[in-house]
C-alpha cells in the first residue's frame, strides 16, 4: 500500500487529463437534468436527501474524527486493555487525512475558478461552461470566481479511505478502502444529482484523498515520536519472527503460514520500518529481503550487526548469484534462501536456526521423561501424550528451549504474548498453572519450578 503513492499521483493526473479532453462530464450531467422542466433529478432544497447525503454524513464524519482523536490521546495503560487497538501512529494518519484533505480541497476550490453544472448556460445558469484548465472568453468573463473544483463535500467521505491504514490484514484494508469509497461516492453522486458537481470532480477528489492518506503514512513512519510501545496481545505465542519483505503477496503468505505454525509474526514492507522493528523488539529469527524500499537489506544487515543485535537472520532474495549469497553470508546473515521457495523449506530453515540459537540439535527435546516434538508439535510425558491448547504448547516449547535456565516473567510475556511492556501481568503465572496441572497429572513429579520474584525453571527438582 505504501508503495502506491507515486503510481497514484500518476493515475490521478491521467484521469484528470482524460476527463478534461473528453465530454464525459456534460454527457453524464445531461442524464441528471430535465431540459423540459429545467429541474435536476434531486431538488437541492429537499430536506430528506439533504439530511441523508449532506448534513448527516458531515456530522457523522466530524463525530468519527473526534472519536479517533480521543482514541489517539488515550493513555497507553488504557489502550493496553484492548488487544486489537490500532497503533497510535495509524490513528494520527487518519486524523491528519480527515483534517488536511478537506482543507486542501477547499484551497483548491478557491484557486481553480470552476463553476457547478447548475451555474452554466446549458442548465439554466448564467456563466459559460469552461473546464478546469480552460479560459473564459474575454467578452463573457464571470464577475465572481467559481468554487466547484475539487469536490469539497465528497472530500470528507473520501478521507475515510485512511481507514485502510488501521487494518493489519488484506481483508481489513479492503473493508477500510470500501467504506471510504462508498461514503465519498454517495456524497459525490448526491452533489451530481442536484447539479453541484461533475463526475470528474468526484473522481479526482477520490484520488487526491488517497494521495493525502499515503502522504501522511510517509510523514508519520512507524518510528515517529508519536508512536509508542504498547501490548499487542495475541493468544498465540512461541518464537518471534520478523518478516521484512516488500512484496505484499509473499509477505502476507509468509505471515499467515508461520502464524499457523505457532510463531508470533511481525511484518514490514519497507527497510526503515523493518530496521526499527529489528532494533527495538526481541526476535528469534528475521526473514530479510535484500531489495527493499528506503533502506536495502544489506544495509539493514550491516546496521544490525554493528549494533550487535543478537538475532538469527535468514535472507530471502531473488538474487541467486554466488557473489550475492557470499556477500550476505559474510555480511552477517546466518542462512540464505533463494526465491521462489517452498514454504515448508522456509519453515525448516527457521526451525534449524532456532535450534541453533538454543543449542538444540534434535527437534525432539527431552527434559526428564518429558518429550516435546518441535516439528510435529506433540508432547509426551512417559508413554502418555499430553493434549495442550495452542498457547499452552507454545509456552511449554519456549520453556523447553530454555530448559534448566531461569526464565523471567518478562521473557515469557515477550515470547508468548508478543509484548515487551507487560511484565507485571499475571498471565504467565496463570498459564504456568495450566501447564502444571496437565504435566503433573497423577503422581508425576513437578517439572516447572517457581523462583519467587524471579521466574520459572523447567527441569528436575533443583537441589
Amino acid at each position: 500500500m505504501d508503495r502506491t503513492l507515486w503510481p497514484s499521483v500518476f493515475l490521478s493526473c491521467l484521469i484528470f487529463l482524460l476527463l478534461e479532453i473528453s465530454g464525459v462530464d456534460i454527457w453524464v450531467q445531461d442524464h441528471f437534468y430535465n431540459f423540459q422542466s429545467k429541474t435536476w433529478l434531486v431538488d437541492a432544497h429537499a430536506a430528506v436527501p439533504r439530511l441523508l447525503f449532506y448534513n448527516g454524513p458531515k456530522v457523522a464524519i466530524w463525530l468519527f474524527g473526534l472519536s479517533v482523536l480521543g482514541a489517539a490521546m488515550l493513555h497507553k495503560k488504557v489502550i493496553a486493555r484492548f488487544p486489537r487497538f490500532p497503533l497510535r501512529r495509524d490513528l494520527w494518519v487518519v486524523i491528519g487525512t480527515l483534517v488536511s484533505a478537506p482543507a486542501l480541497v477547499a484551497l483548491g476550490k478557491a484557486t481553480t475558478n470552476t463553476f457547478t453544472p447548475s451555474q452554466i448556460y446549458r442548465y439554466g445558469g448564467s456563466v459559460p461552461y469552461v473546464k478546469v484548465i480552460g479560459h473564459y472568453p474575454s467578452h463573457d468573463h464571470p464577475v465572481q470566481r467559481g468554487r466547484a473544483f475539487p469536490a469539497g463535500h465528497a472530500s470528507g467521505g473520501f478521507a475515510l479511505l485512511s481507514l485502510a491504514g488501521l487494518a493489519t490484514t488484506r481483508r481489513g484494508r479492503i473493508i477500510g478502502t470500501t467504506i471510504g469509497l462508498l461514503m465519498g461516492s454517495v456524497m459525490g453522486i448526491y452533489q451530481m444529482l442536484k447539479g453541484a458537481h461533475y463526475l470528474s470532480h468526484t473522481l479526482v477528489t477520490a484520488m487526491f484523498c488517497w494521495i493525502v492518506f499515503l502522504s501522511w503514512r510517509r510523514i508519520l513512519p512507524v518510528r515517529s515520536s508519536i508512536e509508542f510501545s504498547r501490548p499487542r496481545i495475541k493468544l498465540r505465542g512461541g518464537m518471534r519472527i520478523l518478516i521484512i519483505e516488500d512484496h505484499t503477496g509473499l509477505r502476507e503468505s509468509l505471515t499467515q503460514y508461520l502464524q499457523e505454525q505457532s510463531y508470533v509474526v511481525d511484518a514490514s514492507g519497507t527497510g526503515d520500518e523493518g530496521l526499527w522493528y529489528a532494533s527495538e523488539q526481541p526476535y528469534d529469527v528475521i526473514l530479510l529481503d535484500l531489495m527493499l524500499p528506503k533502506i536495502d537489506g544489506m544495509e539493514i544487515l550491516r546496521k544490525l550487526r554493528q549494533k550487535q543485535v543478537s538475532v538469527y537472520i535468514l535472507v530471502i532474495s531473488a538474487r541467486d548469484g554466488l557473489e550475492d549469497r557470499l556477500e550476505a553470508l559474510n555480511g552477517g546473515a546466518d542462512d540464505y534462501l533463494t526465491k521462489p521457495f517452498p514454504m515448508a523449506e522456509a519453515l525448516a530453515r527457521i526451525n534449524a536456526l532456532i535450534r541453533r540459537k538454543y543449542s538444540v540439535k534434535d527437534p525432539v527435546i527431552s527434559v526428564s521423561d518429558l518429550r516435546v516434538d518441535t516439528v510435529k508439535k506433540i508432547v509426551h510425558r512417559g508413554d502418555s501424550q499430553i493434549e495442550l491448547t495452542a498457547l499452552e504448547y507454545r509456552l511449554l516449547e519456549y520453556l523447553t528451549y530454555r530448559r534448566g535456565e531461569l526464565v523471567s516473567r518478562t521473557e515469557i510475556w515477550e515470547h508468548v504474548f508478543e509484548d515487551s511492556t507487560g511484565g507485571n501481568s499475571n498471565a504467565a503465572d496463570v498459564y504456568i498453572g495450566y501447564l502444571r496441572k496437565k504435566l503433573n497429572s497423577g503422581d508425576l513429579p513437578n517439572l516447572i519450578h517457581t523462583r519467587r520474584g524471579q521466574g520459572f525453571i523447567l527441569g528436575e527438582e533443583p537441589s
